[in-house]
């Protein structure tokens, strides 16, 4: 439930911090998705969506947690260019 609210456009929730729970494999692969989701929304729209960053632990697979790390390098990119820096 918590990867759904988050993928939405209309979600307000910009940080998410996982690190201390271990989400394992499965967990990481849902926030993965939803990670993918809303960074589409940020490509598609631009300034207008809302950055979305989730830190997890690297307790799951490399690739998987390698794929968040990316897209939460982007998503702070993109946060910097706005100045979106009051989290």
């Amino acid at each position: 439930y918590l990867a759904d609210a988050v993928s939405r456009e209309e979600s307000a929730i910009t940080h998410l911090d996982l690190r201390g729970n271990n989400i394992g494999n499965n967990g990481g692969e849902i926030m993965l998705q939803a990670l993918k989701t809303r960074k589409a929304l940020v490509v598609a729209k631009k300034k207008t969506a809302p950055i979305f960053i989730c830190q997890v632990t690297e307790r799951m697979k490399s690739d998987i947690f390698s794929k968040i790390f990316e897209i939460n390098k982007y998503m702070q990119e993109q946060e910097k260019k706005r100045g979106d820096n009051s989290h």
